[in-house]
């Protein structure tokens, strides 16, 4: 059985997802948009896995996943500059494996794509 989350880890999670997101619409990911499905951070705070969808791209999302892991430095620079954290967890990027939010939004891009010819 699952153990519920603390309010403090849902709180960091939330901070987490907020800051996460602002830092990875900056980064050039080839037209790519990149969205902060979920985080989970582990109760002691060590790590966090950010769990990311995206839509619209030409490139394999495994690429785009790596791309975001060579600025995962500068998020927890940021993490650390702007929380009261005093262990900022080692963070994990995976794709979310949850298709249908995505796949959703990309099926109604496609139709309007297509409206459009």
């Amino acid at each position: 059985m699952k153990k519920e989350k603390s309010r403090k880890i849902l709180r960091i999670n939330s901070l987490l997802k907020e800051l996460i997101a602002k830092k990875i619409a900056v980064i050039d990911l080839s037209g790519a948009l990149a969205t902060v499905q979920e985080i989970d951070t582990a109760p002691d705070l060590t790590h966090s896995k950010v769990y990311l969808s995206f839509i619209s791209s030409n490139r394999e999302p495994q690429e785009l996943i790596n791309e975001i892991k060579k600025h995962s430095r500068d998020f927890e620079y940021q993490i650390l500059k702007e929380t009261e954290l005093k262990t900022i967890p080692q963070l994990h990027f995976v794709l979310d494996k949850r298709p249908d939010y995505s796949t959703k939004i990309e099926l109604i891009l496609k139709k309007v794509e297509k409206g459009k010819k």
